[in-house]
C-alpha cells in the first residue's frame, strides 16, 4: 500500500515539474516576444527615417537574439532588403536572407526572400545558387510567381554559365505563348545563336515566336535558316572544329598551344566598359532612387506591386541607355562573351572598371 502511495507521489511530482517547465517556457517565450517587439519597433522607426545602417543592425539583432519570435522572419527579410536596395552590400544581404530561407515555409517572408535572391545571386555571379533558388520557388510555391518568368530567369543563368542547350530547353518550356515573357525571350535565343551559330534549334524557336506574334516573314526566314543548317550540319561541324583548333608555335622540338587572342575595336572596348559600369554603378543608383520614391511596401501584396513597378522602370531605363549609346542588349552581351574568352583582356578591362566603380 505504501509502495503504491509512493508511486503516486512521484508521478504527481513529475506532473508538477512538467507543468512548471511548460509554464516557464511559455513565460520565456512571452518575454522573448515582448523584447523582440521593442527592438523591431525601434528598427521600423529608423527605417522609416531612412537611417538604414542603424535600422539594419536592429533588424539583425532581432533575428539573432529572438530567432523564435514572430518578429524574426520580417526582421531578417528587411535586413536583406536594406542591404540589397539601400546599402548595396549583396554579400551581407545573402547572409541575412540565408537565415530566413532556412526556416519553415509558413512565413510569407521566406518566399519573398527567395525572390530577392534571384537578383542578388545574379550580381554576385553565383549562377548555380541562383538556379537553385529559382527551382525551389517553382517547387515550393507553385503559382505564387509566374513560372514563365522563372523559366526565363533560369535560361539567363544557364546562358551565362555557357550551358546553351540547357538554356534552350528552359526557354522551350515557357507555357503562355501570348505573354510578354515569350517576346522578351527572343534576345536569349539570339544569344544562343551567337554561342553556337550551327545549331538550328534556336532558329526554329524564333520562327515559332515570330509566327505567334504575327511576323510571318521573319518566321519564314528563321525556318529557312534552320532547314539550311540541318542539311549542312556535318560540314558546319567540321568547319567549327577546324576553327576551334588553337594555333601553335614551335620552339625546338616542343609544340606549345597558344590561346587565340581576342581583338576589340575601340567602339567595342568603350561599350564593354560603359555597359559594365552602367550595370555595376549607374543602374543600381537609379534603381535605388526609384525604390525610395515608391516608398517601402507594407505587406506582401504591396511588395508584388512594388516589384512590378521596379521591373518596368528597369526595362525603361535600359531601353533608354541602349538608345543613347546606339547599341542593344544583344550587341553588348556579344562583346561581353568575347571578353570572357580572353582572361588577360578581361582582367585588364575589369581592373580599369573597378577603379571607376569603387
Amino acid at each position: 500500500m505504501q509502495q503504491g502511495k509512493a508511486l503516486y507521489t512521484r508521478f504527481g511530482i513529475i506532473i508538477i515539474l512538467v507543468i512548471a517547465l511548460i509554464a516557464g517556457f511559455n513565460a520565456w517565450r512571452k518575454y522573448q516576444t515582448k523584447q523582440a517587439q521593442i527592438v523591431f519597433t525601434k528598427a521600423e522607426a529608423l527605417y522609416n527615417n531612412k537611417k538604414y545602417q542603424e535600422a539594419v543592425q536592429e533588424y539583425e539583432s532581432v533575428g539573432a537574439k529572438y530567432s523564435y519570435s514572430e518578429y524574426a522572419p520580417p526582421s531578417l527579410y528587411k535586413a536583406g532588403y536594406i542591404y540589397c536596395h539601400f546599402l548595396f552590400n549583396d554579400a551581407a544581404a545573402a547572409k541575412a536572407l540565408q537565415k530566413l530561407v532556412a526556416r519553415p515555409k509558413a512565413t510569407p517572408y521566406r518566399k519573398e526572400g527567395l525572390i530577392l535572391f534571384i537578383d542578388i545571386y545574379d550580381r554576385l555571379r553565383q549562377y548555380k545558387e541562383r538556379n537553385d533558388v529559382i527551382t525551389r520557388l517553382m517547387k515550393e510555391y507553385p503559382g505564387a510567381v509566374d513560372e514563365d518568368v522563372l523559366r526565363l530567369e533560369l535560361a539567363k543563368s544557364l546562358n551565362k554559365m555557357g550551358q546553351a542547350k540547357e538554356a534552350l530547353a528552359q526557354l522551350a518550356l515557357i507555357k503562355n505563348k501570348e505573354s510578354d515573357v515569350i517576346r522578351s525571350s527572343q534576345e536569349y535565343y539570339h544569344l544562343l545563336i551567337i554561342r553556337d551559330p550551327a545549331d538550328p534549334q534556336p532558329h526554329l524557336e524564333l520562327a515559332r515566336i515570330y509566327k505567334q506574334i504575327g511576323l510571318q516573314k521573319r518566321a519564314a526566314g528563321e525556318l529557312e535558316t534552320a532547314t539550311w543548317l540541318k542539311k549542312n550540319a556535318a560540314a558546319l561541324k567540321a568547319a567549327q572544329q577546324k576553327t576551334a583548333a588553337p594555333p601553335k608555335s614551335r620552339r625546338g622540338n616542343i609544340e606549345k598551344e597558344v590561346p587565340p587572342k581576342i581583338e576589340l575595336t575601340p567602339r567595342e572596348k568603350k561599350l564593354y566598359i560603359d555597359y559594365t559600369v552602367a550595370q555595376n554603378k549607374t543602374w543600381r543608383a537609379a534603381m535605388n532612387e526609384e525604390s525610395q520614391s515608391l516608398g517601402a511596401p507594407a505587406d506582401e501584396q504591396q511588395a508584388m506591386v512594388f516589384g512590378a513597378k521596379l521591373q518596368q522602370y528597369e526595362k525603361e531605363w535600359w531601353s533608354d541607355w541602349y538608345t543613347k549609346n546606339q547599341t542593344s542588349y544583344e550587341e553588348c552581351e556579344k562583346i561581353r562573351l568575347k571578353v570572357m574568352n580572353d582572361q588577360g583582356l578581361a582582367r585588364q578591362l575589369n581592373e580599369g572598371i573597378a577603379k571607376i566603380t569603387d
